[in-house]
C-alpha cells in the first residue's frame, strides 16, 4: 500500500490528471490500484473545486472513534435513526483514502462535503492540490499522547497475523522507542502547518475528546459550517462510547485476544510501559505536547 501511495506521489499532478482525463470512462477503475483511483478521484474533486475535509491523525491516535462520532451527527442531521451500529457504516460516510473507493462514498444533503480519512502526514496530501485551492481543503487533527498511541499501535499489530510477523521478538517498549520518531514526525507536520497559518485545520487532543466531548463536537461543526444541537452531540457520545463500542466488536471479533477498541483509556499505554521507557518518551515529547496545547486553544478557518 505504502508502495502504491509513493508512485503516485511521485508523479506530477498534473500528469495524474491528464493521465485519467484521457482514459475512456470507467477504465482508471480497471488499470490502476485504489489507493491511486483515490489520488486521482480527489484531484478531480479539488480541480472543480469543490471543498474536501481531511480526518488525519497518527495510527491509533482516535481516528475511527471521531468518525463514527461525525458519522453519527451527518445522519442525524439528514432525519435518520442513530444508534451504536449506524444505518450507513461509518466507512461509507467518511472513507478511508487507503482502503475505501472515495468515489463511492454516500453523499448526504446536509453534511460538511466529502470528507475522508488519512493517516498522511500533511505534506502528503498537500500534494493533491496547488497552494492557490488551499481555502477549499480543510483538516482535522487528532492526535494523542505517544505512550497510549504507540502501545496501541502495537497491539494492533498484534492483532493480525501479517503484522504480528513483522514485530518478531520486538516488546512493547522496545516498539515505542523505535516508533517514536514516526509519532513525533506526523504530529510535527499538522502543527508546524498550523502555525504557519496556510492551512484551514482543527487541532484536537485524544485527551481532550474524551473530557469534553460533546462541546468539542459542536465547536468542530461549527467550524465545519455544519451546525449540530447540543442534544445531537449528546445522542452521539451516548452511542459511541467505548464500552458499546467493545460490547458490538465482541459478538464478531477479527481477533478475540486483541479488539480494535481495546481499551480507549487515557494514560492506559502507561501501565505496560517500563518506567525508564516512559520517562524517555515524556523526555522527547514534552516540547512538541506543549506546542500541541497552545494550538487547541485556537482555530484556523
Amino acid at each position: 500500500m505504502k508502495i502504491l501511495h509513493r508512485i503516485a506521489n511521485a508523479l506530477p499532478g498534473e500528469l495524474l490528471s491528464r493521465l485519467d482525463r484521457y482514459l475512456p470512462e470507467g477504465s482508471s477503475e480497471l488499470l490502476f490500484p485504489l489507493p491511486l483511483r483515490n489520488e486521482l478521484f480527489l484531484r478531480k474533486v479539488l480541480r472543480r473545486g469543490d471543498g474536501v475535509v481531511f480526518v488525519s491523525s497518527y495510527p491509533r491516535s482516535g481516528n475511527t472513534w471521531l468518525r463514527k462520532l461525525l458519522a453519527d451527527l451527518m445522519l442525524q442531521k439528514n432525519g435518520r435513526q442513530t444508534d451504536t451500529t449506524l444505518p450507513i457504516h461509518h466507512d461509507k460516510l467518511i472513507p478511508d483514502r487507503d482502503f475505501n473507493a472515495v468515489a463511492e462514498a454516500e453523499r448526504l444533503p446536509h453534511a460538511p462535503g466529502l470528507t475522508v480519512k488519512t493517516h498522511d502526514r500533511i505534506e502528503t496530501i498537500q500534494k493533491l492540490y496547488p497552494a492557490s485551492r488551499r481555502g477549499e481543503v480543510r483538516h482535522i487533527y487528532i492526535y494523542r499522547n505517544p505512550a497510549d498511541a504507540l502501545v496501541s499501535h502495537y497491539h494492533f499489530h498484534l492483532r493480525y497475523e501479517h503484522l504480528a510477523d513483522k514485530l518478531g521478538n520486538t516488546g512493547v517498549d522496545a516498539f515505542c522507542l523505535e516508533q517514536f520518531d514516526s509519532w513525533k514526525e506526523h504530529v510535527e507536520s499538522y502543527l508546524e502547518a498550523f502555525e504557519g497559518g496556510e492551512e484551514a485545520i482543527f487541532i484536537l487532543s485524544y485527551e481532550q475528546l474524551s473530557e469534553n466531548a460533546v462541546p468539542l463536537l459542536l465547536e468542530l461543526c461549527e467550524w465545519l459550517d455544519f451546525p449540530v444541537e447540543p442534544g445531537q452531540a449528546e445522542r452521539a457520545v451516548e452511542h459511541h462510547r467505548f464500552k458499546k463500542l467493545q460490547q458490538k466488536e465482541a459478538v464478531d471479533p477479527v481477533n478475540e485476544e486483541e479488539l480494535f477498541f481495546r481499551k480507549g483509556k487515557v494514560g492506559g499505554g502507561r501501565e505496560e510501559l517500563q518506567t525508564s521507557t516512559l520517562e524517555e518518551l515524556d523526555r522527547r515529547s514534552e516540547a512538541l505536547l506543549r506546542r500541541g496545547d497552545a494550538c487547541l486553544g485556537s482555530r484556523i478557518s
